[in-house]
């Protein structure tokens, strides 16, 4: 669901963040273009949330053969400059164990756990290693 404002056409280039040799990250995917419509800002509830109600221009199933990783959909309105950014995470469905044994092997790797209201992740690096 997007609200352009101004309305006009659209596109969407989905890239997998990562290091890639210092660029930053892969382009993966582009979509469009689609009609950008400008849609009723929802107000704002109790706990700071908006719950956009808007009209869906496409559908998109994330593909089995992606890994897993942090991936970024940049939204760009065509005949403008503006921009804007959606944040997702594809998993894949493994136990969590693994993150255990990797840091046996990897005596050099920087582990972090973040803790969030629901759910923890864990992450680990060593130069180069995706």
């Amino acid at each position: 669901m997007v609200s352009t404002n101004p309305a006009g056409p659209f596109k969407v280039n989905i890239y997998r963040l990562g290091y890639y040799g210092g660029t930053g990250g892969r382009h993966v995917e582009s979509f469009g273009p689609f009609d950008g419509i400008v849609q009723k800002d929802p107000p704002v509830d109790d706990q700071r949330l908006r719950e956009c109600r808007w009209t869906p221009c496409t559908t998109f199933t994330v593909p089995a053969n992606w890994p897993s990783g942090v991936y970024l959909g940049k939204l760009s309105l065509i005949n403008n400059r503006y921009q804007s950014y959606v944040v997702f995470i594809v998993r894949e469905d493994r136990a969590a164990d693994v993150a255990q044994r990797c840091r046996r092997w990897l005596k050099k790797a920087a582990t972090s756990l973040n803790r969030g209201p629901t759910s923890r992740t864990v992450c680990l690096s060593n130069r180069g290693l995706t």
